[in-house]
């Protein structure tokens, strides 16, 4: 509903036209009241599910991402463990020709002094060995007084678990000749220059992760 109003302060008459508001309540055959098409629905349908769909894979892939590093994290920390407690095994070995210092590939046994089941130290033979039925890296020490009916590797006490593969090779020279050079086998009363020590561990999805490390004797010589 409109109305017109003559101006009359022009010479030229012109026709100022106002529309009026209408108050009526909406039809339901109006514009503006009338519901959605099924086509409608199903786009709208179809575009949250896309949208709902691309939120939950960026979300399930950085679940997956934190949940791998913090594995990676945890592993790395084991390793890291394991290795100072290698470290600090090897650096305290002792020279004891009755225990003498004998290496292989993928184990180790040298005299050492520890304490057994809280008591007093004692001198024995400590060990290092890979189980590969259980994967893996044990550590096990045998006082002198048993070894004759005693072996380390007759005790396993987890160091490190889900190990794949230990490869230890030894740097010196058994014999003292002065020709030092890394070998897989050791077995002298001297203590060797360094041990290195490689280690594989299992990961998730059958791929392998491999961690090496060098530690020093040259201080147990002393």
């Amino acid at each position: 509903m409109s109305r017109c109003v003559h101006s009359p302060q022009s010479t030229v008459h012109r026709n100022v036209c106002a529309r009026a508001v209408d108050h009526r309540p909406w039809t339901v055959d109006g514009l503006h009241n009338r519901g959605f098409t099924l086509v409608e629905v199903l786009v709208a349908t179809s575009l949250m599910a896309l949208i709902g769909g691309a939120c939950l894979a960026a979300l399930g892939g950085g679940l997956r991402v934190w949940s791998r590093a913090t594995d990676y994290g945890t592993r790395e920390q084991s390793v890291l463990i394991a290795f100072d407690r290698m470290r600090r095994d090897l650096e305290n070995a002792r020279r004891f020709a009755p225990v003498p210092f004998e290496g292989r590939y993928d184990q180790t046994t040298f005299a050492a002094v520890e304490s057994v089941e809280e008591g007093p130290e004692e001198l024995g033979q400590l060990g290092y060995f890979h189980d590969a039925s259980q994967h893996t890296l044990c550590r096990s020490f045998v006082p002198y007084r048993v070894m004759k009916r005693t072996r380390p590797r007759d005790h396993c006490h987890a160091v490190l678990e889900e190990v794949a593969s230990v490869r230890l090779s030894y740097f010196g020279s058994p014999e003292g000749t002065g020709d030092e050079s890394w070998s897989s086998r050791w077995d002298s009363e001297r203590l060797p220059s360094a041990v290195k020590v490689t280690l594989t561990l299992q990961e998730r999805g059958g791929t392998s992760g491999a961690y090496s490390f060098i530690i020093s004797l040259l201080s147990a010589q002393l």
